[in-house]
């Protein structure tokens, strides 16, 4: 059988055309090459990268629930602030964890697993990719806390100490 014969197109039309006949080509079809390289060339996982990809994760996503509470939980502007009301504040506040905090765990749980893999995953350009992501949304949310009044039309409302605490 030739090699354009045992695309995963052609198998998976052979499944649907003869099904008892799929069965001895999916067997008779040898494993690819590529595959099979990347297996045996597998580097051994990687357990302190994979504590410091969970320790960052877990960081970025506690700083931004930090942040986004006290920042979110008044209004700056006594009107506005009794205006609005308390239920204003707390659809403001899940609105602020609804896209960041899932997007965290996402981007760190991918980089936990790539260096549970190894050296070779995590060097990638997906993971190159996702590493600079994480990095870009840390000194993201470092340069929002520190300067706030820059981001916030003015208003300071974080405490020294969780401004120390969400720029490190």
């Amino acid at each position: 059988m030739s090699h354009r014969h045992q695309s995963p197109l052609f198998l998976l039309l052979s499944v649907l055309v003869a099904p008892g006949c799929a069965f001895q080509v999916l067997r008779a079809a040898p494993a690819l090459p590529r595959a099979a390289a990347l297996l045996s060339a597998s580097k051994p996982a990687l357990p302190a990268v994979t504590k410091a990809y969970t320790l960052s994760g877990l960081a970025t996503g506690a700083a931004w629930t930090a942040c986004s509470c006290v920042a979110l939980s008044s209004h700056p502007n006594a009107a506005i602030d009794a205006v609005c009301g308390l239920r204003h504040n707390l659809l403001t506040i899940a609105q602020a964890y609804a896209l960041p905090l899932p997007l965290i765990w996402a981007v760190a749980s991918a980089l936990r697993s790539a260096a549970a893999a190894g050296w070779d995953r995590l060097s990638s350009a997906t993971y190159r990719r996702l590493n600079l992501a994480l990095f870009t949304s840390s000194a993201w949310l470092c340069a929002a806390a520190v300067c706030m009044p820059a981001f916030a039309y003015g208003y300071d409302m974080y405490p020294a100490a969780l401004k120390a605490a969400a720029g490190a």
